[in-house]
């Protein structure tokens, strides 16, 4: 409500700066604005690519607890959401607003790894940022532009977790077995010493 409010005022200061104001009225020079003036529509959208479905209300009335006889003279406010991630009745003709969509859409529903939509690589990139899986965005932009099966992209970065896993895995097992090593060389001097107390 504030960004458009502050839009509408911005707007009309600068038309009011930039009209000829010869020729205006007292109630034009009060108002800043020459009397037939029309502004610019101003449309908000909440852009919701949460993995969650907006479950938010959507409208100002909606937050409000009144009694029904007031409701009428209280402005109501519309709060429009694009559930981008869970509207399966969304459809963009953007290309890759659309496919943003359907990826949100497939990795939300538990289907990417069976998907075989082809999509951009920048379009995952970006679907792993808003997903919060950042592995998926390294993976695609690892691949440096291009197109691929999405089911193909989930593939890879899997492959590169289990990858990270058995290199974290291996490197523990390694300092494990160095620890064991040590204590082995620890028991060993400590039978020694034993042996030689025993002899004395």
């Amino acid at each position: 409500m504030l960004y458009d409010a502050l839009g509408y005022s911005s707007e009309l200061s600068v038309i009011g700066n930039n009209q000829d104001k010869t020729g205006w009225t007292i109630d034009e020079r009060l108002s800043g604005i020459k009397k037939g003036t029309k502004v610019t529509p101003i449309v908000t959208a909440v852009f919701y690519t949460g993995e969650d479905p907006w479950d938010g209300p959507n409208s100002l009335h909606e937050m409000m607890d009144m009694d029904d006889k007031i409701s009428p003279f209280v402005p109501n406010y519309p709060l429009h959401v694009i559930d981008i991630g869970h509207d399966e009745d969304l459809s963009f003709d953007n290309k890759a607003l659309d496919e943003l969509r359907l990826v949100l859409h497939s990795i939300y529903s538990y289907t990417a790894d069976i998907d075989t939509s082809i999509v951009d690589n920048s379009t995952l990139a970006l679907a792993g940022i808003l997903s919060g899986d950042e592995n998926l965005y390294y993976t695609a932009v690892d691949l440096k532009g291009g197109e691929q099966q999405l089911c193909r992209a989930l593939a890879e970065r899997d492959e590169k977790l289990l990858a990270a896993e058995r290199e974290r895995t291996n490197a523990l097992l390694a300092e494990k077995d160095k620890e064991l090593e040590l204590q082995k060389e620890e028991l060993a001097k400590l039978k020694a010493e034993l042996e030689r107390l025993k002899k004395q």
